[in-house]
């Protein structure tokens, strides 16, 4: 999206286009959550644990749901063909990342160490929420789970996944 905002709506992609914007914005977000988690547990702070992955899917969010807008409205079907198959990867990427242990012990450990070190209770209350729902998602992704009834879980949001695909 060469020298526009990432929150720029855009309605000219091409196919190829498409498939790059999404190949690289899914690359990007491995970077930012393999950085968190890669963060030492005794250097966790809301500037490298939280606030990048919070960014990340704001920007994350709006490629997205610009890239999968073609499937709904475009007159051209090769647009809207590209746009369900980039659906289709973004879908199960998504459930990939949200059943990443590592990251949800990484959110874990950074409210386990800000309670510890006082930068908890410097937080907002709208930072402590965010913190708390995105452990908690984590947990209702099957996180606190044994690895067997992770997989079930997977397999489970995976088809939710086609099935929500297939109805619209």
């Amino acid at each position: 999206m060469q020298g526009k905002s990432p929150n720029s709506l855009r309605f000219d992609h091409t196919p190829d286009q498409m498939q790059e914007i999404t190949d690289e914005a899914m690359k990007k977000s491995d970077d930012v959550l393999d950085a968190i988690v890669a963060v030492p547990k005794d250097e966790r702070t809301w500037a490298n644990s939280i606030l990048p992955m919070a960014q990340d899917e704001s920007e994350f969010s709006t490629l997205e749901n610009n890239i999968t807008f073609y499937h709904y409205v475009s007159m051209d079907k090769e647009l809207r063909d590209k746009s369900i198959a980039v659906e289709e990867k973004m879908d199960a990427w998504s459930i990939k990342q949200g059943m990443r242990l590592d990251v949800y012990q990484a959110l874990s450990a950074y409210r386990e160490v800000a309670k510890a070190n006082g930068e908890w209770d410097k937080l907002t209350p709208e930072q402590h929420r965010y913190v708390n729902k995105c452990i908690l998602d984590k947990e209702r992704n099957g996180l606190g789970l044994p690895e067997e009834q992770r997989e079930a879980v997977a397999a489970v949001k995976k088809e939710i996944a086609d099935l929500e695909r297939k109805a619209s």
